[in-house]
């Protein structure tokens, strides 16, 4: 498993909604309850700002060889140690010569 080989800018959001069964029941009473294991993955919104050429090149070919299949570690802010992550999307955006703009959605995933 790969290491996401350049940090991300420290503005990158964080998006928490947790899974969960809900049911509704007459007079407004409701039943919930966490929906599996893992019910509250983390969903975090990448971006770079002013990378180089050399440094945009190696992000795309990562998520490129990823797949959006493959997983990769990161330590976000807020976590004491790495967590696993998929990509699922990404976009590159040319600034001006030997400048460029990325951001990518990444989710964690509940691996062995």
């Amino acid at each position: 498993m790969a290491d996401l080989p350049i940090q991300p800018d420290y503005s990158s959001s964080l998006n928490k909604q947790p899974r969960i069964r809900k049911t509704s029941f007459g007079d407004g009473y409701e039943q919930r309850a966490a929906d599996g294991l893992n019910p509250n993955p983390d969903k975090w919104s990448l971006s770079w700002d002013e990378l180089t050429d050399a440094e945009i090149t190696i992000l795309l070919d990562f998520f490129d060889g990823l797949e959006s299949v493959a997983t990769f570690t990161w330590q976000p802010p807020y976590a004491s140690a790495p967590k696993t992550f998929v990509c699922d999307k990404w976009n590159p955006t040319p600034v001006s010569d030997n400048n460029h703009r990325l951001s990518a959605s990444i989710y964690q995933v509940f691996e062995p």
